[in-house]
């Protein structure tokens, strides 16, 4: 194992709420998806924050919304307004410079696909 696949692996136990974008020119972009869609892929980018302590903030949200929540709803929706000092470290990347993303990926679009679907079903 090479040591970026060795530092995913430890990254991905660790926090496993933890996204890492990898883009087309090589640029790794650790986070916390806030939502993906087929055109754009918007993260909460952790190496943005400076404050030590709103790291500590940023990890401890991210294992609560891990932890607590069905994680198929944006993190700032579960956590609400407290989650609101990070929203300008969220950055939007278009898909077509996404070479990879390894960790959970939040897809409100999806979410809303199965839904429908179980009502035209179940109707």
């Amino acid at each position: 194992m090479d040591r970026d696949a060795q530092a995913l692996e430890v990254i991905r136990e660790t926090y496993p709420f933890f996204s890492i974008l990898i883009l087309r020119d090589g640029l790794h972009v650790p986070g916390i998806i806030q939502n993906s869609s087929s055109s754009l892929v918007w993260i909460y980018q952790f190496e943005d924050i400076q404050d030590q302590a709103q790291r500590k903030q940023f990890l401890e949200y991210g294992k609560i919304w891990w932890n607590q929540s069905d994680r198929t709803i944006p993190i700032e929706v579960f956590i609400g307004q407290e989650f609101d000092v990070f929203r300008e470290h969220l950055k939007g990347y278009p898909r077509k410079n996404v070479d990879t993303i390894h960790g959970h990926l939040v897809d409100l679009g999806e979410t809303f696909r199965r839904r429908i679907k179980r009502r035209i079903v179940s109707v």
